[in-house]
């Protein structure tokens, strides 16, 4: 009885822990080779900084200068030196999206079968169909409360190429 349960807690844990630093997509534009693009930058602005060998570092822009360049990522503010620097993208909210509106339909199905059957097991006065009817209420709320993010508008990202080494 407790396995369908832990199952569940397993499956939530499991959407949690989904989390993942973001990726760079195929930067839109020409970007440019003049370094003052970089400078014309705000400070915090998310950047992808891909390095000599196709390494890539992503974070919060800080200071620019001639020199280099500086962000904030996970292991705290790194300087970059701009000879190692081969090109910088910078990712822009583009607008925002909402999940389709039939992605509730299972779940309010499962919602009203249950009350549907809770009623007609008190009607009839059968204590197993109204349990059942209660289960399926139940797992239809859980499923609601797990997915009702879904429907908060999300951001949608698009990323710009801003400086191309010359």
């Amino acid at each position: 009885m407790h396995r369908p349960g832990w199952l569940l807690l397993l499956a939530l844990a499991a959407g949690c822990a989904a989390h993942h630093a973001p990726t760079l997509t195929a930067p839109t534009g020409p970007g440019s080779s003049d370094w003052g693009a970089v400078r014309a930058l705000p400070k915090g602005a998310f950047v992808f900084v891909t390095l000599d060998g196709n390494r890539t570092r992503q974070g919060g822009l800080g200071d620019v200068t001639d020199a280099g360049l500086t962000i904030r990522d996970v292991y705290g503010m790194n300087t970059i030196a701009r000879y190692e620097i081969v090109r910088v993208a910078n990712r822009v909210q583009t607008g925002t999206k909402r999940a389709p509106w039939y992605a509730g339909v299972p779940c309010m199905s499962l919602i009203l079968g249950g009350l549907s059957t809770v009623i007609v097991g008190a009607v009839q006065k059968d204590g197993d169909v109204r349990r059942a009817g209660w289960l399926t209420f139940g797992i239809g709320m859980m499923v609601g409360a797990a997915t009702g993010p879904l429907d908060y508008p999300r951001p949608t990202f698009e990323d710009r190429l801003v400086y191309v080494r010359p």
